[in-house]
């Protein structure tokens, strides 16, 4: 007998209204429970020292993961699942700490863990991991971006990266001779200044590289290397503390060298080089993920998410786009293999390439005058 359709202008027909009080749906007393998964966050904290002075970064990155979560719930629900969040903030000078809290977020039933940024720090929480994917926002070593799925990072490749050095030194006429001074114990400030040597090894000739260790290391051996060959630029693609360090001690002694970095020097609205009082007659460019803060504010959707810098309220920073473009990654994944358990899960992942989450977005080229940052382009990804 045909039952549809049992919908007529509106109404039940009497047949299925009866068929509905005589037996009425098994689902409404028997609905399945959704599947609850369980989302590690894993991020670099302060120390006791210095309390807290990340809170900000931090906020920013909890507001956005609570932000994607909220705008997939409905379909995450229609899917059949739920998100409980896990946070785990690790001290950033305790180098094991991010392999203990890796297997702390593992015993407590994550799925998968989001982070760490530093490619040093996620190399060494994978190492605490036997059965939970990790997927990083920023970490762009080869060590990190050789690692097979379920290890995964959203960054661009260092020879994007590197190749984008090149051709913004090229744009703004740097010159052809260079120096290189890396911290050895950071894998992708060393990998990076590979690459930038052998992209540019038809157009650029390299004098000397000098390695360190430590935030304010000692320069001796670079300034022996300055004094004996004259350079164009230095290439210092270090983190900012470092990189301040090495500019201002070199600036006051070779005016005319200018600098070329990599993804720390900060962005257009928040320099991490301005804090440290540069000269305004520094001059250097330097690269990194993403675009614009506008353009990146614009590309991902996000016109509710602030933070605060200096007292005025600036867009968020790259990470925070990650963890939304993570999220509706992983719900569109979730609602196509639908996994009943983590074993799944995580099965399903291994099938993924190792740049399944790779960001779209581009590496951003920016110059660099005193410790003001402006963006200048992108190169596609």
């Amino acid at each position: 007998m045909k039952l549809s359709p049992s919908i007529y202008k509106g109404r039940l027909t009497p047949y299925v209204l009866l068929l509905l009080l005589v037996c009425p749906p098994s689902y409404a007393a028997t609905a399945i429970p959704p599947t609850l998964i369980k989302f590690g966050v894993m991020e670099e904290q302060s120390d006791k020292v210095n309390p807290d002075p990340n809170a900000s970064y931090n906020r920013v990155l909890d507001a956005a993961l609570y932000y994607a979560v909220g705008e997939s719930a409905e379909r995450l629900a229609g899917c059949g699942y739920r998100v409980e969040v896990l946070p785990s903030y690790f001290d950033w000078e305790d180098k094991l700490s991010p392999k203990e809290r890796a297997q702390e977020l593992e015993r407590a039933g994550a799925w998968i863990i989001f982070g760490p940024e530093p490619s040093y720090s996620y190399l060494v929480a994978r190492k605490g991991l036997k059965s939970t994917a990790m997927v990083s926002p920023m970490a762009g070593a080869r060590a990190v971006t050789d690692l097979k799925a379920p290890f995964f990072t959203m960054y661009p490749t260092i020879d994007k990266l590197a190749g984008a050095a090149v051709r913004g030194a090229t744009g703004l006429k740097y010159g052809k001779r260079y120096g290189v001074l890396v911290d050895a114990s950071c894998p992708s400030c060393k990998d990076f200044a590979d690459s930038f040597t052998t992209l540019s090894k038809d157009n650029y000739r390299q004098e000397f590289w000098v390695d360190v260790v430590g935030d304010a290391p000692d320069l001796s051996r670079l300034m022996a290397a300055l004094t004996a060959n004259k350079i164009d630029f230095l290439l210092a693609p270090n983190y900012e503390v470092l990189s301040a360090y090495v500019i201002q001690k070199v600036h006051e002694k070779f005016p005319n060298v200018k600098f070329v970095g990599a993804d720390s020097w900060g962005d257009d609205q928040v320099s991490n080089m301005k804090k440290y009082n540069l000269s305004s007659t520094v001059r250097g460019v330097h690269v990194r993920g993403g675009r614009s803060a506008e353009e990146m504010r614009n590309h991902y959707g996000l016109y509710s998410l602030h933070r605060s810098h200096e007292g005025k309220a600036v867009l968020p920073h790259y990470s925070a786009y990650m963890m939304v473009d993570l999220v509706r990654t992983l719900v569109n994944h979730l609602c196509k293999t639908r996994p009943k358990a983590k074993a799944d899960f995580l099965e399903s992942l291994k099938k993924l390439s190792s740049d399944h989450f790779k960001s779209k977005i581009g590496v951003g080229v920016f110059s660099l005058e005193g410790g003001k940052a402006d963006f200048l382009y992108a190169v596609a990804e």
